[in-house]
């Protein structure tokens, strides 16, 4: 395909995009009040859940008392709340809002990304539309949770990516390496898919001094955007090396252990656990090599199925304070 054969979206294209993703706001919004309105438990996060504790770190950056030690889960997502509830104030629903706009957005890139994938101003449509209606999507567009921030950070990255694949530009690299960085310290495996861009650019051929140049601006803008959060743990951490996160072989363990189901959570194996939980995982999977493939498969066919399993909040639950 020549360049000249790209889809170039024109003024009139971008109304109905805003449209969608006015649509999307407007669900999002809705669920916001039907939930609130309707006295769901859970619209406020307990204490102590994932959602509650975002909240509480964000709003004690805010008055300077956070963090106060090594990061033990990834904080990227902490210090975006915090710039939200910057703009709108202490306040839950305001902030379920503020992440329901920001979902939204997301649809609106989602859009470009269809158009740079299709080269059909419908392709952009009907991504947007995907995204502003499916159920699931609107759910975790409100949720008080990591996923909806990196679904639109993640969102965003391939837009970047793609544009790229149009024509190269250094500083499309860089921001690629910030977004990178910032997936990393908010949801880490998602920044495992650079490779993607990267394997494609040495696919190009666009010669080695090209390719290293990209790949070195890449690479800067990602360390970049980590390093403040390495130097605070070791600062924090009386000279320690953390990149990010602490020990999480914990939390592999309480799921899979000889007692375990695969979801997590505690057990008898995990409350009774005596050594390091490293050592524990390699322990249980030597006792039981045939459980321990068992609880992987199960895992992934959790995952992969219709039942979405409620965690902090629970998909089916909410529905039934917002049909």
């Amino acid at each position: 395909m020549t360049k000249s054969s790209h889809f170039t979206p024109r003024r009139w294209h971008y109304l109905p995009a805003i449209l969608i993703v006015l649509l999307a706001f407007a669900l999002r919004a809705g669920v916001v009040y039907e939930r609130a309105a309707a006295g769901d438990s859970r619209f406020y996060p307990p204490f102590l859940s994932d959602g509650e504790a975002y909240f509480r770190y964000a709003d004690d950056f805010l008055d300077g008392t956070f963090p106060f030690r090594p990061y033990d889960f990834q904080p990227g997502v902490i210090y975006a709340w915090a710039g939200l509830i910057a703009l709108v104030g202490e306040s839950v629903p305001m902030l379920r809002l503020a992440l329901a706009l920001v979902d939204a957005i997301g649809c609106g890139f989602l859009i470009g990304c269809g158009w740079l994938i299709t080269n059909r101003v419908w392709g952009g449509y009907l991504a947007g539309l995907l995204m502003a209606l499916y159920p699931v999507s609107v759910f975790y567009g409100t949720a008080m949770l990591i996923e909806g921030f990196a679904a639109f950070l993640y969102i965003l990255w391939f837009l970047l990516m793609l544009w790229q694949r149009r024509e190269l530009a250094f500083w499309r690299t860089v921001l690629l390496g910030i977004l990178t960085g910032t997936l990393f310290v908010t949801r880490s495996h998602l920044a495992l898919t650079v490779g993607i861009w990267l394997f494609w650019l040495l696919l190009q051929r666009p010669g080695w001094r090209v390719f290293f140049k990209h790949a070195a601006l890449l690479a800067l803008g990602t360390v970049l955007t980590i390093a403040p959060f390495t130097l605070w743990n070791i600062y924090s951490g009386d000279g320690k090396f953390q990149l990010l996160l602490g020990d999480q072989w914990g939390f592999l363990y309480s799921g899979n252990n000889r007692d375990g189901d695969g979801t997590g959570g505690t057990s008898m194996a995990y409350n009774a656990l005596d050594i390091a939980p490293r050592e524990a995982v390699f322990r249980d999977m030597l006792v039981d090599p045939a459980r321990f493939g068992g609880l992987m498969l199960r895992k992934g066919a959790i995952a992969w199925s219709e039942a979405e399993p409620g965690n902090n909040e629970d998909f089916f639950i909410t529905r039934t304070f917002s049909p």
